[in-house]
C-alpha cells in the first residue's frame, strides 16, 4: 500500500498487499481436492505470524466457525503511510490487521471462505460477486471454480466497474473471439 495513492488504498483488500505470504502447506494435493470442494485450505501460519478468526463483536470464534480473518506478526504491515484514519479502520485496538477476508481454522490450518464485503456497486446498484461468478460459470467452455468477479475503480469516476476473471477450457484463437 505504500506505493499507492490514498484513494486507491482500502483495508478490505486482504492479505496480499499488507504482508508477505503468511501461510504455508505441505499437505495440499490436487489428488485430494475435488472441483466441487467449496473451499481450499491455505495452510498454517508461518513462524512469526498469528492468525485469528473473530465474530462481528471481535470475539474469537470456535474452530471450524466462519468469521473475519485477522493477522499480526513481523511480516504484516505496520500501517498505511501518513493515513491515521485508514489505520484506525484497518487495525483493531490491540494491533490485529483486519484482512477483509472470511475464513475458518481447522487444527490450526486456515481456510479462506470469502470476503466480508463481496459486493460490486455500479451506479448505486449492488451486485454480489458470488452471484456474478455463478452466472458466468454456467457458460460453456469455462473451467469450473476458476472464476472471480470484482470491482475496480480508476479514481476518475464515482462508480465501480466490473471485472470478471475466468479460465477457458480452450485457448484456441477462434474460441477467444466468441
Amino acid at each position: 500500500p505504500f506505493g499507492l495513492p490514498a484513494t486507491a488504498m482500502h483495508p478490505a483488500w486482504g492479505m496480499s498487499e499488507t504482508s508477505s505470504g503468511v501461510t504455508y502447506s505441505h499437505t495440499f494435493s490436487l489428488s485430494t481436492t475435488k472441483a466441487d470442494d467449496p473451499f481450499v485450505e491455505v495452510g498454517s501460519p508461518i513462524p512469526g505470524i498469528s492468525v485469528r478468526i473473530v465474530d462481528a463483536q471481535n470475539n474469537v470464534v470456535e474452530e471450524g466457525t466462519i468469521g473475519s480473518l485477522q493477522i499480526r506478526g513481523a511480516t504484516v504491515t505496520s500501517g498505511y503511510y501518513r493515513n491515521p484514519e485508514l489505520n484506525r479502520e484497518a487495525f483493531t485496538f490491540d494491533g490485529w490487521f483486519k484482512t477483509g477476508d472470511l475464513g475458518f481454522l481447522r487444527e490450526g490450518r486456515l481456510t479462506i471462505s470469502g470476503r466480508e464485503k463481496d459486493v460490486v456497486i455500479i451506479n448505486g446498484a449492488n451486485y454480489y460477486s458470488h452471484e456474478i461468478e455463478a452466472v458466468v460459470e454456467e457458460a460453456d467452455g469455462l473451467v469450473t471454480s476458476c472464476t472471480a468477479a470484482c470491482a475496480v475503480r480508476d479514481g476518475e469516476t464515482n462508480t465501480d466497474r466490473l471485472v470478471v476473471f475466468f479460465c477457458p477450457l480452450s485457448i484456441e484463437d477462434e474460441d477467444l473471439e466468441r
